[in-house]
């Protein structure tokens, strides 16, 4: 007994020493990853402006911030410092809610203070030689926002690092699988034009589905960018964000960007989102375009919708850390989804891998049938119904939050671009429920009240009585795990009113069922769970599973 207990004893003193040494070893990495701030000659002169509030927009020198129709406008003009310095601080308050609520959702996800050290040490790790591959435009604006906005969070390392970082989450999150920056749901887009849409007007939409706080959603911000160098354009994104997910110039091109997947990952290269703004600032055409994606190095794989006025015609680059395809439009039509599809990707394993795994064909399939269903009809009204659709394969009512479909509730922004207007429309908070908000990229100043999309159906009371329903969908799940069974079954089948052809549900229902000693309704709830279209083909196997072992015990 003596000798057991001084084997823990000595057990405990190894395992705090090597806990402590990781610690050490991660301060050092954090601290020897720390990237040099960019020098500046003299001082720049919007260092000497003051922030003042004109009605009910914010002016700092040529830039300024107002909210139109529940959305954030941001109109930046300047050199790059200058740019970024007046973003953050125009966004300031904004961006504080924005990144306190974006922290609290990584420590809520990873509780674990051991392993969120371990997560911080591999970002730092990884994104040690980031500022290498950064533009000294990139640098500049990132230290420009680091002084415009200095909020400081020590244990993440210097401002200006700190925001370099944020600016490389899309790519890192590809690389940690199990964070809160990645949903293993994806964005969905299409583009039409000529014969398939009303006008013959170049038509495209977008999901956003980047599932983190809900401030990206609520505090979007739909930013004019005017540079002293390149093209002007518009982007919709966030507080602080300097890079680009969704947007147009005013050349007449447009991008927006989906995650992908693929095999080969490279170190550390620019981040995703800055390889975007690159496009919209400095290409007027598809092949300047499709060159600055090609050429750059990057982290992980992702699809670029580009679409050209002047070209007349859509284009997806897929492109990966080995690889780059361009996939052309055969009928005036152009999809995308989360998997690649161009020939050099055929038989690469990752994505076959993800193609059999995840819900990117399926979402691929059902906006094929619905892009195809309006043909000669495709407007801004019906991009948005399409962005909007709730339903699975087949048309199937599969309840609200079903992975699969194109609208899982999940989306930070969704978009619609008109090239031939030169206009975009945004959805307001939440998700695609609110109004869609007209912006012209040829008058960004001027309000287009008459041409806002309606709200959906959904928004409002049902919207509301749908959150309530993930947060007690949350505690069945927790009632299951414990096996309380009975009071998982009630508080289930006190939530099927609310959303009857949801498959999580039922299946919780089958399961409380199942603990409960009643085979039979267990069965029948298991069915109709798995004819409600299971999102992941994973979850779909679980549930036959359980569906199996029950009726072995019959």
């Amino acid at each position: 007994m003596k000798r057991f207990l001084r084997i823990l004893k000595w057990g405990g003193i190894v395992l705090i020493l090597l806990m402590l040494g990781m610690a050490g070893t991660s301060e050092v990495i954090i601290r020897w990853c720390v990237a040099p701030e960019p020098t500046i000659k003299g001082t720049p002169p919007i260092l000497k402006e003051k922030v003042r509030t004109v009605g009910k927009r914010k002016i700092l020198g040529r830039s300024w911030l107002e909210k139109r129709e529940g959305i954030w406008m941001l109109y930046l003009e300047g050199d790059p410092f200058t740019m970024g310095y007046s973003n953050g601080r125009l966004t300031y308050d904004l961006l504080g809610i924005q990144e306190d609520e974006f922290l609290g959702t990584v420590v809520e996800k990873i509780p674990n203070a051991l392993i969120l050290r371990m997560v911080r040490t591999f970002v730092a790790y990884y994104n040690c030689s980031l500022h290498e591959h950064l533009t000294q435009e990139h640098k500049m604006m990132l230290y420009g926002l680091s002084l415009g906005a200095p909020r400081n969070h020590g244990y993440l390392g210097p401002v200006y690092n700190k925001y370099m970082n944020y600016h490389a989450a899309h790519d890192i999150s590809h690389l940690i699988m199990d964070t809160p920056f990645v949903s293993a749901s994806g964005c969905t887009g299409f583009a039409a034009w000529g014969d398939r849409t009303a006008q013959g007007h170049m038509i495209s939409g977008r999901n956003f589905d980047f599932e983190t706080a809900r401030s990206f959603d609520v505090h979007k911000v739909v930013a004019y960018m005017k540079p002293d160098k390149g093209i002007p354009f518009v982007t919709v994104g966030w507080s602080g964000f300097l890079g680009a997910v969704s947007g147009m110039n005013k050349a007449g091109l447009s991008i927006s960007m989906y995650a992908g997947h693929a095999s080969g990952r490279g170190g550390s290269g620019m981040p995703i989102s800055l390889v975007a703004r690159q496009v919209l600032q400095y290409a007027k055409d598809l092949k300047q375009a499709t060159d600055i994606i090609c050429k750059a190095k990057v982290f992980v794989s992702d699809s670029f919708l580009i679409g050209s006025q002047k070209e007349r015609t859509f284009i997806v680059v897929e492109k990966s850390p080995a690889k780059c395809a361009v996939r052309k439009a055969k009928d005036k039509r152009i999809l995308v989804a989360n998997h690649f599809l161009s020939p050099v990707f055929a038989n690469d394993p990752e994505v076959k891998k993800y193609k059999a795994s995840g819900t990117s064909l399926a979402r691929y399939q059902r906006i094929d049938t619905l892009t195809k269903r309006k043909h000669g009809l495709i407007d801004a009204a019906k991009s948005a119904k399409i962005l909007r659709d709730r339903r699975g394969q087949g048309g199937k009512d599969v309840g609200l939050g079903n992975r699969s479909s194109l609208n899982a509730l999940i989306a930070t922004h969704s978009v619609i671009f008109d090239m031939d207007l030169m206009r975009m429309w945004v959805s307001a908070s939440p998700h695609q429920l609110g109004k869609f908000v007209a912006f012209d990229m040829h008058a960004f100043d001027k309000p287009l009240p008459k041409t806002t999309l309606p709200a959906d159906p959904l928004f409002g009371k049902p919207y509301k009585q749908y959150k309530s329903f993930r947060k007690d969908l949350k505690r069945v799940s927790a009632l299951l795990g414990k096996k309380k069974w009975k009071e998982a079954l009630a508080l289930g089948k006190k939530l099927e009113p609310i959303n009857p052809k949801y498959y999580e549900l039922l299946d919780y229902i089958g399961q409380g069922y199942a603990g409960s000693g009643d085979v039979k309704k267990a069965v029948a709830y298991y069915r109709k769970a798995l004819a409600a279209q299971p999102a992941y083909p994973s979850e779909r196997k679980q549930i036959e599973r359980r569906l199996r072992a029950l009726k072995g015990t019959k």
